[in-house]
């Protein structure tokens, strides 16, 4: 058993429909605390980019299994099969 440091940064995208005064100005507005605000996020998905993985000196057994990996294919290139993750409570498969 290894351990390992992922690292990535994950990009997010929202839609919403809002009603605004008839004299709105959208460049005069905080959009960042107006949006974060709202009671519904219009939330359609998240991407994550950036992958970087440092391997650590020593296994750390506090450390979470990465679950689904499938192990070394032909010419000890790296498979990976599809990951059980946890989404909003729910349980779902994410293939890569």
């Amino acid at each position: 058993m290894r351990s390992v440091v992922v690292t990535w940064t994950e990009v997010s995208s929202h839609c919403v429909v809002v009603n605004v005064p008839a004299e709105f100005d959208p460049e005069v507005v905080e959009w960042g605390d107006a949006l974060g605000g709202l009671e519904y996020d219009g939330f359609l998905g998240v991407v994550r980019v950036g992958m970087v993985v440092r391997f650590v000196d020593a296994p750390d057994p506090a450390a979470e299994m990465l679950l689904g990996l499938m192990g070394w294919g032909p010419g000890r290139v790296w498979r990976s099969g599809p990951l059980l993750c946890r989404w909003g409570g729910a349980v779902v498969w994410v293939c890569p």
